[in-house]
């Protein structure tokens, strides 16, 4: 038995609007923006190398996050793919994860931590202000409160 089910071009074109509506809300500007520059530059990836993008091969991805690394950024070329509706379970993620891994090992980049702020860095802090200015002001107030509430917890 078949249904018949009657509708608008109207609705449809309404609903068609909506969901964009709703995509768009999905991710912060910054982020769209941030994930459209990944894309384009996997895809000149591809292009360069004669790779098919859409979908990646294991391969392709290994090779892409082995040229990224070289300038230390770092891409999620499969979150496009995911946005996409490409089966990810066709790429090999052990080979994938091998692969971060080793590179991470190579990198060895380590985070490094900001200095503690000391009596001495504020001494120093202190004869570079202009303290007619009420910005300067402001912050030798807000550094004063920071290292002091720091201190307390510390107790």
């Amino acid at each position: 038995m078949f249904i018949y089910l009657h509708f608008s071009v109207e609705q449809l074109s309404k609903l068609k609007s909506d969901l964009r509506g709703s995509n768009l809300a999905s991710y912060a500007e910054g982020t769209r923006k941030n994930l459209k520059v990944q894309w384009q530059a996997f895809v000149m990836f591809c292009i360069y190398f004669g790779f098919t993008f859409l979908p990646a091969s294991t391969s392709t991805v290994q090779l892409y996050a082995q040229f990224l690394s070289r300038s230390f950024k770092s891409v999620s070329s499969s979150s496009v793919h995911l946005l996409l509706g490409f089966d990810l379970e066709k790429l090999n993620a052990f080979l994938i994860n091998f692969s971060f891994h080793g590179m991470m090992r190579l990198k060895g980049h380590t985070v490094k931590k900001a200095e503690s702020v000391t009596p001495a860095l504020l001494c120093n802090i202190f004869h570079f202000l202009d303290f007619s200015d009420s910005d300067n002001l402001a912050f030798w107030c807000l550094f004063l409160f920071a290292f002091f509430w720091w201190l307390e917890s510390q107790i």
